[in-house]
């Protein structure tokens, strides 16, 4: 089976069953509209004292790109 396929497939899901329980998927959903994703990222780690994340630890740039993937996303 193709990984990106089913990772895919694992998000559409995940966001649909999201929009199911009526709750926002993208920030701009949840009303944040003001900050950039550079500060939401720096606010981020600096909440998680350096990097988030348990199962794989993110710094700063890996968490500004899941951000600005998740903000083009349609």
């Amino acid at each position: 089976s193709d990984p990106a396929r089913a990772a895919s497939l694992a998000i559409e899901r995940m966001e649909s069953w999201f929009r199911s329980l009526g709750l926002p998927v993208r920030l701009r959903e949840a009303g944040i509209t003001r900050l950039s994703p550079e500060t939401v990222a720096a606010r981020v780690i600096k909440a998680g004292r350096g990097s988030v994340g348990s199962f794989v630890p993110l710094d700063e740039q890996a968490v500004l790109r899941i951000l600005t993937i998740a903000d083009d996303a349609p």
